[in-house]
């Protein structure tokens, strides 16, 4: 089965995963264990006990996977940084040639160095761009309005929207 290994341990179980292909290879971004929420008990363990960023896989045959490398690491990041913390449901979309990251974090350091000056529920949508597939991806920014799940859609007539759930309609 397939394995990666997260904060020292194995793990088989992968969550929200996202699978591109571009020419002959597949690349796979998921949510990474530790799949907790902000919790006081865990803010003194590695990455304040959430998941430790977005790590990408290429496989040519979906069966053999390699890893690429980090395309967020929250230990890399400054403490101020909006997505340092709980990185949930990235996905890839190429569009226009580009390459568009998006995904659902928070920072549980400070209230202030979340978007909307809270630790949110569901966490807060960042973009970044890429020339390349692994990257690196940068303008990463907020999505205003942007909560867990939010993707990107590109219409026929050459634009992008961001498409954001409604939680509480």
């Amino acid at each position: 089965p397939f394995t990666y290994e997260s904060v020292g341990r194995q793990h088989v179980e992968l969550r929200d995963p996202c699978i591109i292909r571009e020419g002959d290879t597949y690349y796979l971004i998921f949510t990474m264990w530790p799949f907790a929420g902000r919790q006081e008990g865990h803010l003194n363990q590695p990455n304040q006990g959430g998941s430790p960023g977005i790590r990408m896989y290429s496989s040519k045959d979906l069966k053999n996977w390699e890893e690429e490398g980090w395309l967020v690491k929250s230990d890399e990041l400054p403490e101020d940084s909006p997505y340092k913390n709980r990185f949930w449901a990235p996905e890839i979309h190429k569009i226009c040639g580009r390459f568009y990251l998006i995904f659902t974090a928070d920072n549980w350091i400070k209230k202030e160095y979340n978007p909307a000056g809270t630790w949110g529920a569901a966490g807060y949508a960042f973009v970044g761009v890429a020339d390349k597939i692994t990257g690196p991806y940068r303008n990463i920014t907020y999505i205003d309005g942007g909560a867990c799940d939010t993707s990107l859609f590109e219409d026929t007539n050459g634009r992008t929207y961001a498409v954001i759930p409604a939680y509480n309609v």
